[in-house]
């Protein structure tokens, strides 16, 4: 039976989110500029005072300070120790850095709409960049010596009508993490490709159920994460699924595309798959635990982003682990890695200090500056140049990175705030609700969506 309760038992439980592009934060002590102090952590916190304000150095000179919002608190300490190096190593700027998580967007809007926004952020990526370019509000980054360091294969993702509106720090990659010696433990030799393959490896881990271990770790508490399953790792059955219907990729977000679809019901079934053979009240689970679950061994697969490896290695740094693409039907063809630029750097176009945010910038990206160490510790592909140069790749990655074809995220096409994942919730915490019934439901609310954007 599947692990699904009521929608309203689920609302009585607080909320902690974590994730790559998820939410989670506690607070912090900002840095104190004046004393010269070193950058202290500072998440879940708001700076006010205008974009580019200046304060006193420490020999009574003047330092341009340059605020720098982070939204994914997943990289909150690695940011934050490569601003740290950067405020070390130079007298003229500082760069004040804080991650905010909470309902970032809507409070970044606020902010630029009076002009108190700060001079960098991330997260801005390629299906939101036109919405924010056509408002006038990212720098384009051309004539800039920070868009230099850019690979030339990454510049047209972060690129918008002849501009360049983002810096691609790092590629993430969807599929699903397996312990490497659970498989092997179970007689398992080949990873699935399809759904009916994906059952027989859950069929083969269960008897490991005895010592605790399941098949999935599986959480219900963001909504976000759930999406994921659909929305990253079923993207290329999902955009099969566009050009079938005959729609325009601009056509999903104008409200042509239907949900209604046998792509869809797949991929609701392999939600059933997980749901059915993971670890008890998943739905009280959370994004940090679900992952310590797997770390723990005490599951065999996790579907997830590479962005989650740091956190994997910190709690267990031998586990064997490899990765494969979700299979989301019954042709192994749909089975394939997401790829997308989804952690970027942006700039203010309202911005007072283009020269010293253009210098913290090429510090950041230039791999012979100690600012390299962002990279090492992330240890995830980049979109900049000469990466491998200075990273070695974790073995989890083997898969995906030779890969001879991966598929952007389905949510770039998406209309701007749909969230996918507030039915797939629904759907996963109403144990009378069937897969018709939830492919419905989606298609009510994007529809309603749509139609709340005319208004």
């Amino acid at each position: 039976m599947r692990h699904k309760i009521k929608l309203a038992a689920f609302f009585l439980a607080g909320t902690m989110i974590l994730g790559g592009c998820s939410q989670g934060g506690q607070e912090v002590e900002k840095a104190r500029i004046q004393t010269g102090e070193s950058q202290k952590s500072s998440q879940d916190t708001k700076t006010k005072g205008g974009v580019g304000t200046a304060s006193q150095t420490e020999n009574g000179g003047e330092k341009t300070v340059i605020r720098f919002e982070n939204h994914g608190a997943n990289k909150h300490e690695l940011f934050a120790e490569a601003v740290q190096i950067f405020n070390e190593s130079q007298e003229q700027v500082y760069v004040d850095f804080q991650t905010n998580t909470q309902d970032w967007e809507a409070s970044l809007w606020a902010a630029l709409a009076v002009d108190d926004a700060p001079d960098i952020i991330t997260h801005i990526a390629q299906a939101r960049i036109p919405q924010y370019a056509e408002a006038g509000h990212l720098m384009d980054l051309t004539s800039m010596g920070c868009a230099a360091f850019i690979d030339g294969g990454a510049r047209e993702p972060v690129s918008y009508k002849g501009g360049l509106y983002a810096i691609p720090v790092q590629t993430e990659i969807y599929g699903v993490f397996y312990n490497k010696d659970l498989f092997e433990k179970a007689g398992i030799t080949e990873v699935p490709r399809t759904l009916s393959q994906l059952e027989e490896v859950v069929e083969a881990l269960k008897p490991l159920e005895e010592e605790g271990i399941y098949p999935f770790s599986a959480q219900y508490r963001d909504s976000g994460q759930l999406s994921f399953y659909m929305t990253y790792g079923g993207a290329a059955s999902l955009y099969k699924s566009v050009a079938e219907q005959g729609q325009t990729l601009e056509g999903v977000a104008e409200g042509t595309y239907t949900f209604e679809n046998s792509r869809v019901k797949d991929i609701f079934r392999l939600y059933n798959i997980v749901g059915e053979n993971c670890q008890p009240k998943p739905e009280d689970t959370d994004y940090t635990t679900h992952n310590t679950l797997f770390a723990a061994g005490e599951s065999a697969m996790l579907i997830m982003g590479n962005w989650t490896i740091a956190q994997i290695r910190e709690l267990n740094p031998e586990i064997n682990i490899g990765m494969f693409a979700l299979p989301v039907s019954e042709d192994p063809e749909d089975a394939v890695f997401a790829e997308d630029y989804n952690l970027v750097i942006n700039v203010n176009a309202h911005t007072k200090n283009k020269e010293a945010v253009d210098e913290f910038l090429s510090f950041f990206c230039d791999y012979q500056k100690p600012t390299k160490e962002f990279f090492i510790k992330n240890a995830l592909p980049s979109g900049l140049k000469n990466f491998e140069q200075v990273v070695t790749y974790d073995p989890a990655l083997k898969a995906p990175l030779e890969a001879e074809s991966t598929s952007e995220y389905f949510t770039r096409i998406l209309p701007n705030g749909f969230d996918p994942g507030k039915s797939i919730q629904e759907y996963m915490l109403d144990p009378d609700m069937t897969i018709d019934e939830a492919a419905s439901l989606l298609q009510k609310n994007y529809t309603t969506h749509i139609e709340n954007m005319k208004k």
